[in-house]
């Protein structure tokens, strides 16, 4: 039942459960190794506070002390969040890390633009800057209309006046998606909120904000690169081609057809298994499972309006360039082979008959 579910399953579907699976998996084998009698739900949720405290505060401090370890400056971050200004759009900075943690990763991230003419301090990059803002209850409408709070970046101290005008160059702490909209006077259509968590970033500005989202997926570099190697496409090209062979030879009332009908179906098999084993030769893409799209890239798909793998993918777009939804056909919208496809697939199966 639902309600079995809720309260028994959790649903690991990011780069950021990665750890918590591990450790679930290593500390449940130990127990198993050594014969301990254990209660799997204690051991859930001892496992899911451990994570949760390194999370907020050893990862959190790891991280600013050494972000050069630990993160990847984009050449183009700064100047393309300058060219949005500068074209009259807005951006920004909505998320649930303490400013401490934000402050470290964005100089760093911004060391070579800050000092510059027009920006002497990062959040002066974005016209909004917002830390702890406790997603998703950020858009839960019970909350949606909480003040702001205005964080002193110097003393750490939050304001105790209602915010009544959110401020470029300034943060601000908690709020909520009503007062956010007020203040900044934005329409759900007219805004594009990215994020790197599906679940905790896109469902509820998609769903309750009807903002457009876009999803940063950091495997579309790995998954790209490998599909366009020659060794992937030929294979990839030759796969499809048996695939229509089988599909038409299947109806063949011919018994060496059949034959050879069996013998592409073993050669497919090969095919697909090299081409899974070429972007991971474990689980194969993330994006896919067989012939469909994997849990993931489902909820990718329904709930990001574009997705990419970082914000270099963007960039070299015009601001104000719309990208379109390409159409997917339906089994039962996609027309029958032209006479010439049929005439080539009953050579090529003709073909393969006389060689064998």
């Amino acid at each position: 039942s639902t309600s079995y579910i809720n309260q028994n399953l959790h649903m690991f579907t990011d780069l950021f459960c990665l750890p918590w699976m591990c450790l679930l998996s290593d500390v449940i084998q130990a127990f198993l190794d050594n014969s301990r009698v254990f209660t799997p739900e204690y051991v859930s949720n001892d496992v899911a506070r451990a994570i949760d405290h390194v999370h907020r505060h050893v990862l959190h401090d790891t991280i600013a002390s050494n972000p050069e370890t630990y993160l990847n400056p984009n050449p183009y971050l700064a100047s393309y969040l300058t060219k949005m200004r500068e074209s009259g759009k807005k951006a920004f900075l909505l998320t649930n890390s303490p400013f401490k943690f934000v402050d470290a990763g964005m100089r760093f991230l911004l060391r070579d633009h800050m000092g510059s003419e027009n920006v002497k301090n990062w959040p002066e990059v974005f016209d909004v800057v917002v830390c702890n803002a406790k997603k998703p209850y950020f858009y839960d409408t019970t909350r949606s209309t909480q003040s702001f709070r205005r964080f002193d970046t110097r003393t750490g101290s939050e304001s105790w006046e209602p915010v009544t005008k959110l401020r470029r160059g300034e943060v601000y702490v908690e709020g909520g998606l009503e007062e956010f909209t007020r203040l900044t006077k934005s329409e759900g259509g007219r805004v594009l909120y990215m994020g790197d968590q599906i679940y905790a970033d896109l469902v509820a500005p998609q769903k309750l904000a009807k903002w457009k989202t876009a999803a940063i997926i950091k495997e579309i570099d790995h998954e790209s690169q490998c599909m366009r190697t020659p060794e992937f496409r030929e294979s990839l090209a030759a796969c499809l081609e048996i695939e229509s062979l089988i599909e038409f030879g299947q109806d063949v009332r011919n018994t060496r057809v059949q034959q050879i009908v069996n013998e592409l179906k073993l050669e497919r098999n090969t095919m697909r298994t090299f081409l899974k084993e070429s972007i991971n030769e474990n689980f194969g893409s993330v994006f896919r499972t067989s012939n469909s799209r994997s849990m993931f890239f489902y909820n990718v798909g329904r709930y990001a309006d574009i997705y990419c793998s970082s914000i270099k993918d963007i960039i070299p777009y015009p601001l104000d360039h719309c990208f379109y939804v390409r159409r997917q056909f339906f089994p039962h919208e996609v027309s029958l082979p032209p006479p010439e496809s049929l005439i080539d697939h009953a050579e090529q199966l003709l073909m393969r008959a006389d060689r064998s």
